[in-house]
Parts: structure tokens; sequence; C-alpha cells
């Protein structure tokens, strides 16, 4: 069984009106879920290092009442938000290429507001480089203590297919 990003997104609620970002948005799979469960009040913060990506997912997500914002980032520095804005980040098959993971989760809990939450999903393995080098992969586990460590509160793990796992972080009441 292979990942299905709107089965997800089915696990995780995510009322309308909500800040969202899509850290590593790649093909926009859940981009254009998340703008159409977001409608109108929600923004949705689309990031890639790919600019033609950014492009497509702009024009189709668009096509929705969110309102789309597409950024061109290294994730691996700075991210380009406010303190506190987000409600919800998704960070779905980026941290295996993070050289910084940890300072990439450090920006992540800087962004998303006290309360919020990450749905994060990565890869479980190479699978004969089907996925990330094997090298690159982060186990769960690591995964999990990474997040832990940064101060955000670990949820279940959830379904994500043969060759994912996936699971809830949340931000306590005062996390910065």
């Amino acid at each position: 069984m292979f990942l299905y990003p709107a089965d997800l997104l089915n696990r995780f609620n995510m009322p309308q009106g909500y800040r969202v970002a899509d850290f590593g948005a790649g093909s926009g799979e859940y981009s254009l879920h998340l703008a159409q469960r977001l409608g109108k009040g929600g923004m949705l913060y689309a990031f890639d290092a790919i600019p033609s990506v950014l492009t497509k997912i702009k024009k189709e997500a668009g096509k929705h009442d969110a309102d789309v914002f597409t950024l061109h980032a290294d994730l691996s520095q700075h991210i380009p938000l406010r303190d506190n804005l987000l409600h919800t980040a998704v960070v779905s098959n980026l941290l295996h290429a993070i050289p910084e993971r940890g300072r990439f989760v450090s920006e992540l809990k800087r962004v998303i507001a006290p309360k919020g939450r990450a749905l994060v999903v990565d890869w479980k393995d190479s699978y004969e480089n089907m996925g990330p080098t094997t090298e690159s992969v982060l186990p769960l586990q690591d995964a999990l203590g990474l997040f832990e460590n940064s101060g955000f509160t670990l949820g279940k793990v959830l379904p994500a297919g043969l060759h994912h796992y996936a699971f809830v972080a949340t931000l306590p009441d005062s996390a910065v």
C-alpha cells in the first residue's frame, strides 16, 4: 500500500480558516487537499526548492477559496514566516533531505503557534533507492526524538502505507 495524502489528512482534524504550511510541497498533493479543506479565510503557505512546482501549486490550489502563497526557500536555513503564525504544518518527505534537521525543527517550532501541530511524514527506508538514499533516511525513532527534544509533544503514529511513517507533534501552550 502506498501513501495517500488525502487519507492522512482525513485523520488530521483541520478546521476551515486555519493557517497551514506545506513544507517541501513537491507535487502539490498535500497543498491541493489542504487548500480545499481550509476554505474561505484559510491560508496555505507552500514551500519548495523548485520554482516550477510552486507555479503549478499556485495555479491549482488557487482554484479553492483559501489564500495560497508559494515560497521558494532553502528550508535548511531560516523559514521566512513570522513567529507563531501557523496552526498546522505538514512536513512530508522532507526530513531526509535536510542536512540541518535540528535547525529546521527549531525554526518550525518558532513559526507554529502554541497548541499548533505538525504532521510529519517520511520514508521508512531507501527501498533500493525507490526512496531517498540509505544514508539520508531518518528512522522513525530518530524523527520522534528530534521533535521531542525540540519541545514538541508527540502524538500517535499514524498509518502511512508500507514505505512511510507519519506522526503528529504538538506544541504546548507556551512553546516559545
